[in-house]
């Protein structure tokens, strides 16, 4: 999350501080890499930072794919949309519990190749679903849809959580949300890991038969904990 809010800051100070962090070798120089090559396009462009970044190996940095698979929908669910129903919400505990299960995982770029996400521990796996289904329904839904949403997302795939399964040639899978298409697929998987996929590199693709949002089992959430989301999304 700090390296994601340095690369909202406009200043060269910032940008320094991302290109010390590409250049290392620690668990988020992907992910500052990432950012360089995006802003110094963008918004950062009247900084001139081309030659520093070829200078520093950062814009010829090869990035490595990794391979990203959203769990399979569970062929049950530990409880319904009507237990849940049936339990009376905190909005104050869920509150507490959306935002927690959403600014966990916001880049898995630490991930080693090959990684599934059954790999990664339910409370760091949970991404954005609860909080971006929130902002999304906000008042507009009834509870019922709402909690449908989080136990079992898959049942009727929200537009915005429909993704594509990507094979690579060497046979592994990228699911996510593909956000443009040219020489390369770019495509952001739940985590938010975003990645550039070259097209020479695609053996195949596939749109997924299940929601990127995952369900309140695999997010580690109980009855309660749904219900009390579901009354505080009924008032955000």
């Amino acid at each position: 999350m700090a390296v994601d809010s340095l690369a909202f800051i406009d200043t060269r100070a910032a940008a320094e501080a991302l290109i010390s962090l590409a250049v290392a070798d620690s668990a988020v120089d992907d992910q500052a890499t990432w950012w360089l090559k995006n802003r110094s396009e963008g918004e950062w462009s009247a900084m001139n930072l081309d030659p520093v970044l070829r200078d520093q190996g950062i814009t010829n940095k090869p990035a490595e794919l990794v391979s990203i698979t959203v769990p399979a929908k569970p062929k049950e669910v530990k409880f319904t949309v009507a237990e849940v129903l049936k339990l009376e919400g905190d909005a104050v505990k869920g509150k507490q519990l959306a935002p927690r299960t959403s600014h966990l995982a916001p880049r898995t770029s630490h991930l080693a190749p090959r990684t599934s996400l059954r790999d990664v521990p339910s409370d760091r796996r949970a991404g954005r679903g609860v909080w971006t289904c929130a902002q999304r329904f906000r008042k507009t839904q009834t509870p019922d849809v709402l909690a449908r949403s989080i136990v079992d997302p898959s049942s009727e795939i929200s537009h915005g959580f429909d993704g594509d399964s990507i094979q690579l040639e060497n046979g592994e899978w990228i699911d996510g949300l593909v956000l443009t298409e040219g020489k390369t697929v770019t495509i952001r998987s739940t985590g938010g890991v975003t990645q550039d996929v070259p097209k020479g590199e695609i053996k195949s693709r596939k749109q997924m038969d299940r929601s990127l949002m995952l369900s309140a089992d695999q997010l580690g959430l109980s009855a309660q904990d749904v219900a009390d989301i579901v009354e505080w999304m009924r008032g955000y």
